[in-house]
């Protein structure tokens, strides 16, 4: 098997990762602008794609705002939300219980489904959290019929640049921000993986706000703040923390501090 690029150092957590987002799921909807864009970006591709699923698997649906909206999008098909943290899920339930076909805690790597039944797999800002991308693309693969759609979004290296940049300043022996697969790396993963028509492209979305805190606590709203085994188990002090906010800070632009989110869009066809 081909040799990808390693982010070992930076692994995630998976467990640490599951009880953030089953903490962040009764405060995520009001913290979630990038993911909706980006959700409704994915969503768009589709208009181009002349494709009706009998059954469609959204994995990592998350509260189920994307859920929804593929309900919405193809009526006469059965519709499955899977993701890693049940508080998420129950949210989802509550938003699409009249839509939903089935609602299931599930792990990307192991997925609760037979093989060869599922026409679409939909993913919206989820895939980054493997430490094995082609683990999952082979399950995929799995449970995907032949002639199936794989459509997802994820986020590439560039993701959080600004903060990655201001940690590294002040404390270069801690990883304090995920790190994630290069674009180049996800098609040849796919392509490594038996897919076919292979196409990624990637955008950068760039925010701003008014100080550096209200970022860190989106983030950890979010349950999308440092989880990588690399992370320093110390609580980080203030003096550190006021350091890395000062290196933030030189980073202002006219409309508050950025943060720039890098997007990996990717379809492909078993």
């Amino acid at each position: 098997m081909k040799e990808f690029e390693s982010i070992d150092k930076h692994h995630v957590d998976v467990e640490n990762t599951k009880d953030s987002f089953d903490k962040a799921a009764a405060k995520y909807d009001s913290v979630t602008a990038l993911q909706r864009d980006v959700g409704d970006r994915l969503l768009s591709r589709l208009g181009h794609v002349k494709f009706e699923p009998k059954l469609l698997v959204d994995v990592g649906a998350g509260t189920g705002v994307p859920t929804g909206k593929l309900i919405q999008k193809y009526p006469q098909t059965q519709v499955m939300a899977f993701d890693i943290a049940n508080g998420m899920l129950q949210v989802n339930r509550d938003r699409n219980s009249s839509g939903l076909t089935g609602c299931s805690v599930a792990d990307m790597h192991n997925m609760p489904i037979k093989s060869d039944c599922v026409d679409m797999i939909f993913s919206n800002l989820a895939m980054q959290w493997s430490n094995d991308l082609p683990v999952v693309l082979d399950e995929y693969q799995r449970i995907m019929r032949n002639g199936g759609l794989l459509h997802f979004a994820t986020f590439g290296p560039s993701t959080l640049l600004e903060l990655k940049q201001s940690w590294g300043a002040v404390d270069p022996d801690n990883s304090h921000v995920n790190s994630f697969y290069s674009i180049g790396s996800v098609g040849d993963m796919l392509l490594e993986a038996g897919f076919t028509d292979v196409v990624v492209d990637s955008d950068k979305i760039k925010l701003h706000y008014a100080d550096v805190m209200p970022l860190m606590r989106e983030l950890k709203t979010l349950g999308a703040n440092n989880r990588t085994h690399g992370r320093s188990r110390v609580l980080t002090g203030k003096s550190k923390m006021q350091q890395m906010i000062s290196k933030y800070e030189e980073l202002r632009e006219d409309d508050g501090v950025p943060v720039t989110y890098d997007i990996i869009y990717a379809h492909a066809w078993k």
